[in-house]
């Protein structure tokens, strides 16, 4: 009789910081100022304050606690995070729209959204773009991936990419954040995935031919299924992304929001189930004049 062996949940690009994605609504900021007196003495003062969240942030985090209500249901025992836990100072939005400048305060706030869901669960982080560091040196999810240690039954970093088991199962994942050109074309970025990686292995140029290929960062859900490979681009936890104040292609970079639930079976097979929610709407709804 088949039966489910393994249960996993794939998270991707939380963006904590902007004012477009999930923040934790009773979550205290806390930002250290340092100011010289008359006599050129430094003193340091710490101040305290609370985020208002907009509707639609609420809205993400009523989904957020709807979704950790599906990983109970199905026993996930393993968080599968893409990366991208914070915002940052963004380059590419020029740091519009940051609740706080501070990443540490970030990744503080992403631990503060994970925590409770984690404790008998394991945490495997990627990194998301090279942009998001702290202190000017540590990838922002690298920290974020320490920070989680004291919550998580394990925890493992893996950087870039990863070639994955799960096991009893012996299916093979290939997880990674990123991927290749094209990602305005998510058909044709995944299909480009499975060609590269199965054209490697083919050559003997590639140490395992994976039967699941997991990316993030488009901030869309999209599967494809190919021969024997299955793959998707896991949604994302930010509801709009302020490239620029560019509106070229806002209906195509619309995101989606969620998470996505596997269960791994004892017969070697799999299912996917895709928690997608509503995006809520910062641009583009209805405006009455």
């Amino acid at each position: 009789m088949k039966r489910t062996i393994r249960s996993l949940l794939c998270i991707d690009s939380m963006h904590c910081g902007s004012i477009y994605a999930i923040w934790p609504d009773s979550f205290i900021i806390r930002e250290t100022f340092w100011s010289t007196d008359e006599e050129g003495h430094k003193h340091e003062q710490v101040h305290e304050w609370k985020a208002t969240l907009s509707p639609q942030q609420i809205t993400l985090l009523q989904y957020w606690e709807n979704l950790w209500e599906y990983a109970d249901y199905y026993n996930v025992d393993t968080v599968l995070h893409l990366g991208e836990a914070i915002d940052g100072n963004d380059a590419k939005s020029r740091s519009v729209g940051i609740i706080t400048s501070s990443t540490g305060e970030q990744v503080r706030a992403a631990e503060y959204l994970m925590k409770d869901h984690m404790a008998d669960r394991t945490l495997h982080q990627w990194g998301g773009s090279a942009y998001h560091v702290v202190d000017g040196s540590t990838h922002a999810d690298e920290f974020f991936a320490r920070t989680m240690k004291q919550h998580c039954k394990r925890v493992d970093w893996h950087s870039a990419l990863a070639n994955m088991d799960f096991p009893p199962s012996d299916i093979v994942f290939n997880i990674a954040h990123d991927f290749s050109s094209a990602v305005i074309y998510p058909d044709v970025a995944m299909q480009k995935e499975f060609n590269f990686i199965a054209e490697q292995y083919a050559y003997g140029n590639y140490p395992v031919m994976p039967q699941i290929i997991i990316r993030g960062h488009r901030h869309l859900h999209f599967r494809l299924q190919w021969s024997q490979i299955d793959g998707w681009i896991t949604p994302a936890w930010k509801m709009y992304h302020p490239i620029k104040h560019k509106t070229a292609y806002h209906a195509k970079w619309i995101p989606h929001v969620g998470g996505v639930i596997v269960l791994l079976k004892n017969d070697g097979s799999h299912e996917v189930i895709p928690k997608i929610y509503p995006t809520p709407h910062v641009f583009g709804n209805l405006r009455h004049g």
